[in-house]
């Protein structure tokens, strides 16, 4: 729908072109009516015609002086001009200020229908071309942004790319800030961040709310996630961050995680703040720590955290191939990894949010769920399978963990087998390990 507003000093005139019209028919949305220029302008802002069908001789503001004002305040509004045969030396006049066309006020109805369609048609036609300009800008925007933080340039090299992208960077200091949606949307956060107007809708949304005189964002998007380069002469405050981030998840109705690269001078550093805001936000989205939820700063001690991370991955790897293994426990997997217990088990439930024991359990149950929809095996086999001797106490956590006992479960869920690959024997790969026990005869 296109939408148009009228504008005549002659109320019958003005309301037989409203009324007598098919407007909606041909696709076109009346969204008012003003008596002279000067109440059109007041009405611009809030009625957002693209389309003013608008008289000539009107008292307080004319046809003339209102075309210039729209001319030059809202420059893609196309305007077509009703003229008596005296008007035309006026009509003429109007030319200048891109008036789209010009129609007698006493035709008929069709003629003035035919001049806002013309109207309509150039309206499209120059939204068109304007948008595939900005979409061409934004893409060779997002491939500088995408070449510049995977490797590092000097100064004269990436200043050359600058201008190829023409972006101008007025302050010295730069900062890089990796975003994710962790939970809430109906679709993974990997398939909303491939959606690249939406990401960069919301990356100007961050933009827009951070950036003051001294301080400008660009969103881009890389390897599925929206990330935002803030170039600034001071670093921006965490609390400025978390409440544009807490904005933000408002409107989308999401829950998103971001991580934070160091402050730099220098272009040559911004590769360096990608690489650490990246590693920030794998930190935070594989291993919450409850008090930086929604925003992680790269660790001060990177080495650290690295051997850290390295620990946990292997420790979740373990658990998932041994799984079956009736000893599997807090000594045995602390001897695998060489750390004490104690220490191993703070060190999980620092970054995982959960003690080891719980870990098992909820991946030998997931495990467990998978058998009971997709195999005939009775409940104490799968029980052995994820590795517990005692078929009842299998049976108890089953229920604590998914609200019903496996029985229950089987009988709501086995339906699925009929739709899922059961791989063949279970023993065979996938859901047992070596470790697993051996199957009752």
């Amino acid at each position: 729908m296109h939408r148009l507003l009228i504008v005549d000093d002659d109320e019958i005139l003005r309301t037989g072109i409203e009324k007598n019209i098919d407007w909606r028919g041909n696709g076109i949305e009346v969204v008012g009516t003003a008596s002279n220029g000067r109440e059109c302008m007041a009405m611009l802002e809030t009625a957002l015609p693209q389309i003013v069908l608008t008289d000539i001789k009107m008292p307080f503001m004319d046809g003339i002086q209102l075309s210039e004002a729209i001319y030059h305040l809202y420059p893609n509004i196309k305007i077509v001009l009703l003229t008596a045969y005296n008007d035309f030396e006026y009509a003429k006049k109007a030319l200048s200020f891109k008036v789209c066309d010009y129609v007698m006020k006493y035709e008929n109805n069709d003629m003035i229908l035919a001049a806002v369609k013309k109207a309509a048609s150039e309206y499209d036609k120059v939204k068109y071309n304007r948008d595939i300009l900005q979409r061409s800008s934004q893409l060779l925007k997002n491939h500088f942004f995408q070449v510049l933080v995977q490797q590092p340039y000097d100064e004269w090299k990436i200043r050359q790319l600058m201008r190829q992208a023409k972006l101008d960077f007025t302050s010295p200091g730069f900062q890089i800030i990796c975003f994710q949606i962790t939970a809430g949307q109906n679709e993974t956060g990997a398939v909303f961040w491939k959606n690249e107007e939406l990401c960069e809708q919301y990356g100007s949304l961050f933009v827009d709310c951070i950036k003051n005189e001294n301080r400008k964002g660009y969103g881009f998007i890389l390897k599925e996630q929206l990330n935002v380069l803030l170039n600034a002469d001071t670093v921006p405050a965490e609390e400025d961050i978390l409440s544009v981030i807490q904005g933000i998840e408002k409107v989308l109705n999401v829950s998103i995680c971001a991580g934070v690269g160091n402050f730099y001078t220098g272009l040559e550093k911004i590769a360096q703040s990608y690489q650490e805001a990246a590693q920030a936000l794998l930190q935070n989205i594989e291993y919450p720590d409850s008090s930086h939820r929604k925003l992680s700063y790269y660790s001060e001690h990177p080495d650290t955290w690295n051997s850290q991370y390295m620990v946990l991955k292997t420790i979740k790897q373990y658990v998932e191939e041994n799984f079956g293994n009736q000893q599997l426990s807090l000594n045995v997997i602390a001897k695998e990894v060489h750390l004490t217990p104690n220490y191993l088990s703070s060190l999980f439930k620092k970054y995982c949010q959960i003690n080891i024991i719980d870990y098992i359990t909820k991946i030998r149950i997931a495990k467990a769920k998978e058998l009971l929809k997709s195999t005939d095996l009775k409940v104490y086999m799968v029980a052995e399978y994820v590795g517990y001797t005692n078929s009842q106490y299998f049976s108890v956590l089953f229920k604590k963990s998914t609200g019903m006992t496996p029985f229950e479960y089987r009988q709501k869920n086995f339906h699925e087998k009929d739709s899922e690959p059961t791989g063949g024997n279970p023993l065979s790969g996938g859901f047992l390990s070596p470790a697993s026990p051996a199957v009752r005869g």
